[in-house]
């Protein structure tokens, strides 16, 4: 998901798991990049 004023990336926050915050970050697709539903 990216911000489209910002240009970044929603990025999860050194985790993968439920609960964990999120912040935006330059966009590079990592792993915790990666959103499904």
């Amino acid at each position: 998901m990216v911000n489209v004023d910002s240009g970044k990336c929603l990025d999860a926050v050194w985790s993968h798991s439920n609960g964990t915050g999120v912040n935006q970050w330059d966009c590079y697709g990592g792993a915790t990049q990666l959103w499904h539903g």
